[in-house]
C-alpha cells in the first residue's frame, strides 16, 4: 500500500503586506498622551490622515503615548516609557532642552507647521525597498527585508515594528482632558525593534506582534542607522 502525501506551499509561503518603493518614504511620528489637554487637536490632524492618498505610499503615521503626563490625574493607559525615551532620543539629535506634546517629527526633523497643512513633507532621496510579509493571514508573526541603496555605507541597522490601532476611543476621567471622549488613529498598540546586520547586500528581521481581536489595525516599519534614532527608510498598510 502506497500513501501520498501532499503539501499546500502556499499555506506557509509569507503574505506580502506592505513595501515601499526606491524612493524615501517619510515617517510621520506624533508624541502625545491623554494626561494634556494641548493633545486632542493633534490627535484628530492625525486621524484625518487616514484618508488621505499619500498614505502609506508618501508617508507613515506613528502616534507614541508618552507617561511623562500620568501624574496629573489621569494615566494613559497607551503611554509607554519606550515612547518617552525615543522622544527623548531624538530631541537630542537637534540638541532640544527638553521635549513636549503634542510634539511631531518628520523623518527625524522636528516639525512645527503642522497645524497649516493637510500632507506631511515629503521624503527626498534613494533610501532602498523596504519589505513586509506576514507568515500567513492570520500570524502574528511578520518579516522585514531591507535592501539599501548602493550609496548606504552601514552595514548595521535597528529595525522596528510597530502595530497600529485605529480608531481606537477612550474616555478620559481625570487629568487636564477629564470628561473628554478621545479618538486615537495609528496609535502603538504593540512596538518590537532589534539590530540587525547587512548580509549579501539584504537586511533582515522577524518579529511577533500580539494582534488584538475584533480591532481595525495596521502595521508600520521602519529602520534606522545604530547612531541616531532618525528613519532611513519606512514602509506601512492597514491588516
Amino acid at each position: 500500500v502506497s500513501i501520498l502525501f501532499t503539501f499546500n506551499s502556499q499555506a506557509t509561503d509569507p503574505v506580502p503586506v506592505a513595501k515601499s518603493g526606491p524612493d524615501r518614504v517619510t515617517l510621520l511620528e506624533l508624541f502625545t498622551s491623554e494626561g494634556c489637554s494641548s493633545c486632542p487637536r493633534a490627535d484628530q490632524w492625525f486621524s484625518k490622515l487616514s484618508q488621505n492618498k499619500a498614505l502609506w505610499k508618501g508617508f507613515v503615521p506613528v502616534a507614541f503615548h508618552v507617561d511623562y503626563w500620568d501624574n496629573l490625574g489621569w494615566k494613559d493607559k497607551f503611554g509607554s516609557k519606550a515612547a518617552t525615551t525615543r522622544q527623548r532620543a531624538i530631541a537630542r539629535t537637534w540638541k532640544a532642552p527638553a521635549v513636549y506634546t503634542p510634539g511631531i517629527v518628520v523623518n527625524g526633523k522636528e516639525w512645527q507647521n503642522w497645524r497649516m497643512a493637510t500632507t506631511p513633507p515629503p521624503g527626498s532621496g534613494k533610501a532602498g525597498v523596504l519589505k513586509l510579509a506576514r507568515m500567513s493571514n492570520v500570524s502574528e508573526s511578520f518579516s522585514i527585508t531591507y535592501e539599501p541603496p548602493a550609496a548606504e555605507k552601514s552595514e548595521k541597522f535597528v529595525v522596528h515594528l510597530a502595530l497600529l490601532g485605529l480608531s481606537v476611543k477612550s474616555n478620559v476621567g481625570g487629568g487636564e482632558n477629564s470628561g473628554e471622549k478621545l479618538q486615537h488613529d495609528f496609535v502603538v498598540l504593540d512596538w518590537k525593534t532589534g539590530d540587525a546586520t547587512r548580509t549579501k547586500g539584504v537586511v533582515t528581521r522577524e518579529f511577533s506582534l500580539n494582534i488584538p481581536q475584533n480591532q481595525k489595525v495596521a502595521v508600520a516599519c521602519w529602520v534606522e542607522t545604530p547612531d541616531q534614532p532618525v528613519p532611513v527608510q519606512a514602509a506601512g498598510a492597514f491588516l
